[in-house]
């Protein structure tokens, strides 16, 4: 029967109904029952489960016992303890901790991507800054350093993996870095807005609209409204729209630079670096 049409296989040993698509959370289901106790959703899969903003797979990952060495499953990837790691359950399934996650993925993801899934964790309260800094100095780890280096980058309050790109965008390009979210006042002390990323004292905003802001009418108007505010309070702002950031990332820099260089910034190199191009999407450290 099961080799039938009305059913289909999904990991060896594991069959569901032709008609089910085999997702992720059904290809980490199927994983669960066909591995061995002590299993425990890693990497992609945990980052998944967790909410994180990891790349869209369906091949699921886990950890194992060592003392199963000659296990092997077509489908998922598996990765083996001897000590077994710190671990959680997330809606019925055993997952690695967040700040497990975030070390385990120093493996796989490219600097901007493992920094955008460290905001993100701590933007959600799913672990505080110091304890995700704390984990990544952990000793003798595949990959830790990477893991260091973007923990030593995640920042509190951080709203998308775009905002992530943009600020890591001009801090490897040598710019001041940005402050994050800080709302800004008038000398009335009435708020303007609360730009993604600011040079405070310079009165530089920097906002990154994506596509929700053209597609919800309300919102646009808002945004134009509030631009209008900040330039009358004698602000500059740079908008950055996701053409510009993933297109055309080193226009986004010379158009930060200029403003800076308009404000008469301490510390600003008379030409922007290039490092972002060799740090921002390295796959190896």
């Amino acid at each position: 029967m099961l080799n039938g049409r009305r059913f289909t296989t999904l990991l060896r040993g594991v069959h569901a109904t032709a008609d089910l698509e085999p997702t992720l959370d059904v290809m980490i289901d199927a994983g669960l029952l066909a591995l061995p106790g002590g299993a425990i959703a890693s990497h992609g899969a945990a980052g998944h489960l967790l909410g994180l903003p990891v790349p869209t797979t369906t091949r699921p990952s886990f950890w194992v016992p060592q003392s199963r060495n000659g296990l092997e499953l077509t489908g998922v990837d598996l990765h083996r303890y001897k000590q077994r790691p710190s671990s959680m359950v997330v809606d019925g399934r055993p997952v690695t901790t967040v700040g497990k996650t975030f070390v385990d993925l120093a493996v796989l993801l490219c600097l901007w991507d493992l920094v955008a899934v460290g905001d993100a964790a701590v933007r959600r309260g799913l672990i505080s800054l110091a304890a995700l800094q704390l984990r990544c100095r952990e000793p003798r780890r595949r990959w830790i350093r990477r893991a260091r280096w973007a923990g030593s980058l995640v920042r509190e309050g951080v709203d998308s993996r775009a905002e992530t790109l943009l600020r890591l965008l001009l801090v490897f390009a040598d710019l001041p870095e940005p402050v994050v979210n800080r709302p800004a006042f008038d000398a009335a002390g009435t708020w303007l807005a609360t730009p993604d990323l600011s040079y405070p004292e310079l009165k530089i905003a920097i906002e990154y609209d994506g596509r929700h802001h053209a597609d919800d009418r309300r919102q646009w108007a808002r945004d134009v409204l509030r631009v209008e505010g900040m330039a009358a309070d004698g602000w500059i702002v740079v908008v950055v729209v996701a053409d510009h950031l993933f297109r055309h990332p080193d226009a986004v820099v010379d158009r930060v630079h200029r403003a800076l260089l308009s404000r008469g910034a301490a510390g600003v190199p008379r030409y922007p670096h290039q490092n972002w191009r060799r740090h921002l999407f390295a796959t190896q450290s």
